[in-house]
């Protein structure tokens, strides 16, 4: 006689069903807030041509949280957005592109990408060390400002044993700066003359964030009639992001006081770049009926825009603030340079 399966337990029942909807209520507050941004951003855009929805959405979000004391409830949706809707837009950015278009970056790309990340970073710490801040924070400061704004500088305080508050002020000061280049620089590419090849390759070795990227670009494109700088600029932008494994297994190993944890955090290859790549191979390989592409390409752009209404609405002026003089002179001088020597090297390549 067989005997019948064992019921669930009552708790474990109980947890299997209150967890959507936990994570609802968590997450849907401020991810509709950002959703209501992103859609008033499209909305706003239309009465200003050389401004993209994605520019008026960090501009809304932010004037929102600056303005409004928004209730603590929308923070865990606000922050999903601007980090996982972002990185998810990100890595659908690649059905935009081909490989063949990816192999035109060739040699100067990379080599532009490799001065970028490297110069950069010893430039900054070295500022650093001169305005008297810790080793530590001149690092994190550094890698911010070298490799991908705020994503490396959580990445690096891992592996370099930075304090809490050197991670906090890292953030303040490359979101600031991050955010100023990211409207200056479609303003200088367009007083420039510069064609949107030059631009995207400058805008994406020089640009800290990777939305930061994307906004400048879909900028410079709106602004222009010759072409697409988008595609080129996230690309270039994604080969700094993949430096930031190599460069945070050599401060694992410089930093020896935090050696082994810092190994354990860092991952080879961040899935947003791999979902990038793999869905740049799919549209290389023609199997997608341009359709499919097209809309997929639509969705990617709503996406864009709740992750930055998402930016937008976690950028708080208390942040800023804490970062202090010194650590913005440092990240102020360190965007300078990336920006200036990567303009003259893109300029004389190009």
């Amino acid at each position: 006689m067989s005997s019948s399966p064992a019921p669930a337990s009552p708790s474990a029942t109980t947890a299997a069903r209150s967890g959507l909807p936990t994570l609802l209520r968590t997450y849907l507050p401020g991810v509709a807030l950002a959703v209501g941004v992103g859609a008033a951003s499209a909305i706003v855009s239309r009465w200003t041509p050389g401004l993209s929805p994605l520019i008026w959405a960090i501009l809304i979000g932010g004037l929102l949280a600056n303005t409004l004391r928004l209730p603590a409830v929308l923070q865990p949706g606000i922050t999903f957005s601007a980090k996982q809707v972002l990185r998810l837009a990100v890595g659908l950015l690649g059905i935009r592109l081909s490989l063949g278009q990816v192999m035109d970056v060739g040699a100067v790309g990379i080599g532009v990408v490799l001065f970028a990340v490297v110069a950069t970073f010893f430039f900054t710490t070295w500022i650093g060390k001169r305005l008297g801040l810790s080793r530590t924070l001149s690092t994190v400061l550094a890698a911010g400002t070298s490799i991908c704004g705020a994503s490396a500088i959580v990445a690096v305080a891992g592996v370099t044993d930075a304090k809490e508050e050197e991670t906090a002020i890292g953030v303040g000061a490359i979101t600031l700066f991050g955010t100023l280049v990211m409207f200056v620089f479609p303003f200088v590419g367009q007083l420039l003359g510069l064609s949107p090849e030059a631009f995207g390759l400058w805008a994406g070795a020089a640009i800290h964030e990777v939305a930061q990227v994307i906004a400048a670009g879909f900028a410079f494109d709106a602004a222009s009639s010759t072409g697409s700088s988008i595609e080129l600029a996230t690309v270039v932008k994604l080969g700094r992001v993949l430096m930031l494994a190599p460069v945070a297994v050599v401060l694992a190993h410089t930093h020896r006081a935090s050696r082994a944890a810092g190994a354990a955090k860092v991952s080879p290859i961040p899935w947003f770049v791999a979902l990038f790549i793999a869905t740049m191979l799919l549209r290389s390989t023609g199997v997608l009926p341009m359709e499919v592409v097209d809309q997929a390409i639509r969705f990617d752009g709503i996406l864009l825009a709740v992750s930055m209404a998402g930016l937008g609405l976690d950028l708080r002026w208390a942040k800023v603030k804490a970062a202090g003089v010194a650590p913005l002179y440092a990240v102020l001088l360190g965007t300078l340079f990336i920006g200036l020597s990567t303009l003259a090297l893109v300029t004389l390549l190009t």
